[in-house]
């Protein structure tokens, strides 16, 4: 059986399996190694079964994260003046 995950500069790939699709809407999926995912069934291609094992590769996104926290510190800041108007 293959691993669960290996790790690469700063990437994981964990190997899944579908384990069932509920209500055509929620597909139950298993990490190979251990853990659970319930993921919505458009997030994946037409013609997804019960079965099917996926290569999933996580990435750090620092461009992403490093914008959502100046949008944090924005709205903090604002939150911070809001409340010594008080």
């Amino acid at each position: 059986m293959a691993k669960s995950a290996k790790k690469s500069g700063g990437t994981t790939v964990m190997h899944v399996t579908v384990d069932r699709i509920e209500d055509k809407r929620t597909a139950v999926v298993t990490v190979l190694g251990g853990g659970q995912m319930f993921l919505p069934v458009k997030l994946f291609s037409p013609g997804l079964r019960e079965g099917q094992i996926f290569d999933v590769t996580w990435a750090p996104n620092r461009e992403a994260e490093q914008t959502l926290r100046s949008e944090i510190m924005k709205l903090q800041g604002a939150l911070l003046k809001r409340s010594r108007k008080r």
